[in-house]
């Protein structure tokens, strides 16, 4: 069952003005599915029963004790116990991700505030890919605090709502990757802020460098567990998802994102804090 078929069915759930109950049956697919935010983490009216397949008196036990001398111990905690876990080969490990990732209200005092936007449209874009905006924010202890769009849009409706950010968050550089063409993008934006008079400071960004190698520059911020993501906004916990399951997942949007945002940020400081330069002037 698809999350959103999953949130449509429980408001259905009432029978002659009593309220009804749901059982789901379902093989647990790793700590980023939404299974297991929705059933694992002992929300109210909730229970999750482990169903072992050893404890199955219709399977002969050597069936089981084969299957188990094939299977890794993840995958046999997994499809065997029942157990949610770390998806195999996922980069970094669960306990980067718990309560402490998120917070709630509006934004704290920031000393930075960037946007960056990985569009996703261009040639080696994949179906299903989303189009990444991500706000970030850096407070004086150095926390980074994130909010975050993830969209399936055409290019018009994207421009639009990166303005709208924009305008919301009052960003110092929105920054747009521009590999293949997504340039065009840049130029849109710039022609709308003008004819809106809202004036957007934009720079393009141009990535050489291998997509995984420059995600995995999010590691030492995700271990100091210096990074926050706004509770309640279902795109964040998308890209949280991304991160859990990185390099391994469908996507990774959000993640590439996070990472020009925080290039963008550090390149932001470092040209704050260095010392002036005394310049030479020729009449």
């Amino acid at each position: 069952m698809a999350e959103e078929a999953y949130s449509v069915a429980i408001a259905t759930l009432r029978e002659r003005g009593e309220p009804g109950w749901l059982s789901a049956t379902f093989t647990p697919k790793g700590l980023g599915h939404w299974t297991y935010e929705t059933f694992a983490t002992g929300k109210p009216e909730t229970e999750l029963i482990r169903a072992k397949t050893r404890e199955n008196p219709f399977l002969d036990s050597a069936f089981v004790s084969s299957l188990e001398s094939q299977y890794s111990d993840r995958t046999a905690l997994q499809e065997l116990e029942g157990e949610f876990v770390d998806q195999e080969g996922a980069e970094w490990p669960a306990e980067h991700f718990g309560p402490h990732i998120w917070w709630e209200g509006d934004w704290p005092q920031l000393a930075n505030r960037i946007i960056a936007v990985d569009p996703s449209k261009g040639r080696d874009s994949r179906q299903g890919d989303y189009s990444a905006i991500i706000r970030m924010g850096r407070a004086n202890d150095g926390t980074l605090y994130i909010d975050s769009d993830m969209v399936r849009c055409n290019t018009e409706t994207l421009v639009d709502l990166i303005l709208e950010r924009h305008r919301e968050f009052n960003s110092e550089i929105v920054a747009i990757e521009a590999n293949q063409f997504q340039e065009l993008i840049a130029v849109q934006l710039m022609e709308k802020a003008r004819g809106r008079g809202l004036p957007v400071p934009c720079r393009t960004i141009i990535n050489n460098v291998n997509k995984q190698v420059r995600i995995r520059r999010l590691g030492p911020y995700l271990a100091q567990k210096s990074i926050r993501f706004r509770a309640g906004n279902p795109a964040n916990k998308i890209v949280v998802e991304q991160l859990r399951d990185f390099p391994s997942a469908t996507h990774d949007d959000g993640p590439d994102a996070m990472e020009m945002a925080l290039r963008v940020m550090i390149d932001l400081y470092n040209s704050r804090s260095a010392p002036p330069t005394v310049k030479r002037i020729r009449a």
